[in-house]
């Protein structure tokens, strides 16, 4: 007996579309089975179970044909829509999935922006040209930010401050060290330098938003104005210029001291006390990356062998 309307347990999948479309287009049980690969036993109860579920007659048969009814034959497009939707998002899926489309952002420290993203994103962007890549470079305060609120796919930069939200894989340590212009008299020592011969001389410092000054203002055992320097700059240019014009020295990474044009000075490691920043991988905790992202931290990581040749950087 037949029902009227949905049955609330209802067993249609894109299956019994597959199989009404079919039949109906061949006009025939015999043909669409051969057509479907499966019995004709097997197709005449699938159409069965469909207009059970729908609660309509979808074929009126006789022992020579099968035709669409009335009900049949206004079903037959939105069956066809269907499937083809069905069959788009599939593939749409699939194109995800296999890296054929998709989008990608991520923001990273300037550091990391200058020795660790620009072959690994070359090599990226040729691999999957149809994906779109949005890189650029931020404070890692911002950059956390911007992962909490889903701005970003991940950050590479260190934790600025611990949050629940936010899942953290360390990738490096970045010692850190103090900067002199080629002719000061660090510049020809053997060694570290340690933090207490940095206290007569001046600092040329970060603005405080940034992770370096930042680290600093928590590190014990150094003077106030090593904590907080007089003179402070926002970005690297400035501060080379300060410091190889013999204004005074400055603090930093040792990553950081190899971005342009900061390499042409001297970079000597700091001890006592030891002062490293962590630099890793910022994502939302308990979200997956997307598959396009996965794809391009994985050729970042592919770089990461390069950074542990450089003196100051231990890589996990």
């Amino acid at each position: 007996m037949m029902t009227t309307g949905l049955m609330p347990n209802s067993r249609i999948s894109v299956r019994h579309l597959r199989s009404f479309v079919m039949v109906a287009r061949q006009g025939s049980l015999t043909k669409a089975s051969k057509a479907l690969f499966v019995t004709q036993s097997a197709l005449s109860l699938t159409i069965h179970h469909l207009e059970e579920d729908l609660g309509v007659k979808l074929f009126d048969r006789t022992t020579r044909r099968i035709e669409l009814t009335t009900a049949g034959e206004e079903f037959l497009d939105s069956a066809e829509r269907l499937i083809r939707d069905f069959d788009s998002t599939l593939r749409s899926m699939r194109a995800l999935g296999q890296r054929k489309r998709g989008s990608v952002g991520v923001a990273v420290v300037p550091s990391v922006m200058a020795s660790l993203l620009p072959d690994s994103a070359a090599r990226y962007i040729a691999e999957f040209p149809g994906i779109d890549v949005r890189l650029w470079e931020d404070t890692a305060r911002n950059i956390q930010m911007h992962v909490l609120r889903g701005r970003i796919d991940f950050g590479i930069s260190s934790l600025w401050f611990p949050n629940t939200d936010l899942a953290f894989e360390p990738m490096f340590d970045d010692h850190y060290g103090v900067v002199v212009a080629p002719g000061h008299p660090f510049a020809a020592r053997k060694g570290h330098i340690e933090w207490m011969e940095l206290e007569p001389m001046q600092l040329v410092g970060y603005s405080v938003d940034l992770e370096t000054q930042n680290q600093l203002a928590y590190l014990p055992g150094i003077v106030d104005h090593l904590r907080a320097p007089r003179y402070q700059a926002s970005n690297a240019a400035a501060i080379a210029t300060l410091v190889r014009t013999g204004l005074g020295i400055s603090v930093m990474s040792a990553l950081s001291a190899r971005r342009p044009p900061l390499h042409r000075l001297t970079f000597k490691p700091l001890h006592s006390p030891g002062c490293v920043r962590t630099v890793g991988v910022l994502y939302r905790n308990e979200k997956s990356l997307s598959p396009a992202a996965a794809e391009l931290l994985k050729e970042i990581r592919r770089d990461l062998p390069k950074l542990a040749r450089l003196p100051g950087i231990r890589v996990h």
